[in-house]
């Protein structure tokens, strides 16, 4: 599609310029990936809302990027403070670092999306947003409450109990990384259902 001057077009719903038979939202920016088909009236679809887009942009970079680099980085962290040197199955110092700083990296990068997400679902930001382990709550309970449910998947209790038992164990049981793996699939899982329910309000698809 070819680009245009933000300027010249206020954000709304627009004939698809691939020429598609359908609207296509423009953001002000960019034309998005949200379409109508042209059987819809434009009076009939929903205005368009930036602030959904917005939402839609950050829940889907956490569900595609950050739930994986969250706890992925945390199964490096632990592997690496379990294989430290002077531990009982100690590698190599360098190795245990760059281990490390690896980990710490995608911890960060994970933690980051968390802390997006939580500000967009609430729309201001708040303490709980900006703590790590807080603000991964925090998305479960705000998850749950846009779609109008108690919970998504595993109460947030048993997951966090989940998470400590991980913590515990992971230089012991490899039953650990399989807990952990099956947390990611909770969270990337629970972030879908929001998507599409936010998509479903909207009466756009991606």
């Amino acid at each position: 599609m070819a680009p245009v001057p933000s300027s010249t077009i206020p954000s709304g719903w627009y004939p698809d310029p691939s020429g598609a038979p359908q609207w296509r939202v423009w953001n002000g920016q960019t034309w998005s990936g949200v379409t109508r088909p042209f059987a819809t009236r434009p009076s009939d679809v929903t205005p368009y809302d930036s602030s959904v887009g917005t939402l839609l942009v950050s829940l889907r970079r956490l569900r595609r990027f950050g739930v994986v680099s969250l706890f992925g980085g945390l199964g490096l962290l632990l592997s690496a403070l379990a294989h430290w040197p002077g531990t009982h199955d100690a590698t190599s110092a360098t190795w245990a670092r760059v281990t490390l700083a690896i980990g710490l990296g995608l911890m960060t990068f994970g933690t980051t999306g968390f802390v997006v997400v939580v500000r967009t679902l609430q729309g201001y930001w708040s303490v709980d947003a900006c703590i790590p382990g807080l603000n991964i709550l925090s998305v479960a309970v705000l998850c749950a409450q846009r779609l109008g449910v108690r919970r998504i998947g595993p109460p947030v209790g048993i997951e966090f109990a989940m998470l400590v038992f991980v913590c515990a164990t992971f230089h012991q049981s490899p039953f650990a990384a399989v807990l952990l793996a099956a947390i990611t699939r909770s969270f990337i899982l629970r972030i879908g259902y929001v998507i599409d329910h936010v998509v479903d309000t909207v009466g756009a698809r991606p």
